[in-house]
Parts: C-alpha cells; sequence; structure tokens
C-alpha cells in the first residue's frame, strides 16, 4: 500500500487501538490503517523542530564556552556558515571556542557537559559539503533524537482529538 499526503488528509481517526497505534479509515478506497503513533508523532516533531530552526534568528549563550580542538579549525566559511545557524564563536589566542548555540537546542535537550561536549564534537567534525535542508547534518541528526525524544510512546493514552489533530498535522508534513 502506498499512502501520500493527500490520502492521510481523507483519513478519518476511528480511535486508538493497545495505546499503540492510531486506527483509521479512509471512506475513499475502503481500507483501514494501523498507524504507529510514536512514528507519526516523531514525524511532526521533527518537522516542527526543523522548521524553528531555520527560521529562529537566536541563540542562547552558553554558561561556559567549549573549547574546540586546535586540530580541528574550522574554516572561515565553515564558520560562516555556522554562525548563520545561530551557532556563536570567539576566537581568543588563536583558539575557537563556542560561546552560543541555537535557541532551538534550549528547549529540547539540557545544557550539561555531555550535551555540550558532543556538540563540541560534532561541530569539530563538520563539513560544509553535508547539510539537509540547509542545516548541518550534525544538527539534523540531533533534531531527530529530540523529535523522537519528546515523542508520545507506545503505552501512552491518546485521546481521539489528539489522534485527529496528530493524524492532520502528520499530512501536512513535507515529507
Amino acid at each position: 500500500i502506498s499512502i501520500c499526503k493527500e490520502d492521510l488528509s481523507r483519513l478519518q481517526v476511528i480511535g486508538q487501538a493497545e495505546k499503540k497505534f492510531i486506527i483509521c479509515s479512509d471512506c475513499k478506497s475502503r481500507i483501514i490503517l494501523a498507524l504507529d503513533q510514536h512514528a507519526c508523532h516523531e514525524r511532526v516533531n521533527l518537522e516542527q523542530l526543523i522548521q524553528q530552526a531555520l527560521e529562529c534568528k537566536m541563540s542562547i549563550a552558553l554558561n561556559k564556552p567549549l573549547r574546540l580542538s586546535p586540530s580541528h579549525d574550522l574554516s572561515e566559511e565553515e564558520m560562516l556558515f555556522l554562525s548563520k545557524c545561530q551557532f556563536q564563536f570567539q576566537i581568543k589566542e588563536r583558539e575557537t571556542m563556542v560561546v552560543g548555540i541555537p535557541a532551538v537546542f534550549n528547549s529540547t535537550m539540557p545544557n550539561d557537559e555531555v550535551y555540550l561536549e558532543k556538540i563540541a564534537h560534532l561541530i569539530e567534525s563538520f563539513s560544509i559539503s553535508s547539510q539537509i535542508n540547509s542545516l548541518p547534518v550534525f544538527m539534523h541528526e540531533m533534531l531527530k533524537t529530540v523529535a523522537c525524544k519528546t515523542s508520545v510512546r507506545f503505552g501512552d493514552c491518546l485521546s481521539k482529538s489528539f489522534c485527529e489533530s496528530l493524524v492532520q498535522k502528520l499530512s501536512k508534513c513535507d515529507s
């Protein structure tokens, strides 16, 4: 079975099954579908996070700057690109430090040492040629993780109105 956005917009939500699936019917094709509630919510969340990342022009200052390894100096072009994605840098005595991260990460991920070290490592491995939707691949990957962790899970009880809203939002997703 192949389902397109147009098909999704026609679905009528019947309800939730076993706290895992959203059961829907399509009167036109006379089929009943079981949609994975976590996967649906994760897709919707990812689209929203990507949109926020592309539209938001705000950075959050870090309490403690992240020092990038001297062996991983960013080129001017890479630094400019990352700055457009709301990463902020400071160069002091030939040492590059990350002093701000995109605001989209503040509300979704913890501001702790392990997380920030991961950001530093990902920035160090950044390549200007690796991007998706005008975002660095590493940023896209981090947003996917955030989308997953903030989505409903199997076992979560969902109201019919939440399911309807979720299916409607899913029908408007770009991909």
